[in-house]
């Protein structure tokens, strides 16, 4: 992950204050070491498709107390813990699409 070039191009955007830029940064920098992987080669791979694919996670899934995908561990509700961490991870392919 290129992160300071990623907070760089969130900033330039100017649709996010601070707070939310650094925790876009954190998101990504979690999955990278949870998951151990690269985004810039995920990106290369399949422009992050089967990651983004890999944090889906239902309501249906939540009602029925089903395990996290990835192997994250998620405090709270694993619905909008993974969709943080989607979120994050769009926002990233996005940067590299735009690089």
């Amino acid at each position: 992950m290129r992160e300071n070039e990623f907070r760089s191009w969130l900033n330039r955007l100017g649709t996010m204050r601070v707070r939310p830029v650094e925790d876009s940064v954190s998101r990504c920098k979690r999955v990278e070491r949870d998951m151990k992987l690269d985004l810039d080669e995920e990106y290369r791979s399949d422009k992050g498709k089967n990651l983004i694919k890999q944090l889906e996670y239902s309501a249906e899934d939540e009602e029925n107390n089903r395990p996290a995908p990835t192997g994250i561990m998620i405090k709270g509700s694993k619905k909008k813990g993974l969709e943080s961490l989607r979120s994050a991870i769009n926002n990233y392919m996005r940067f590299c699409q735009n690089e």
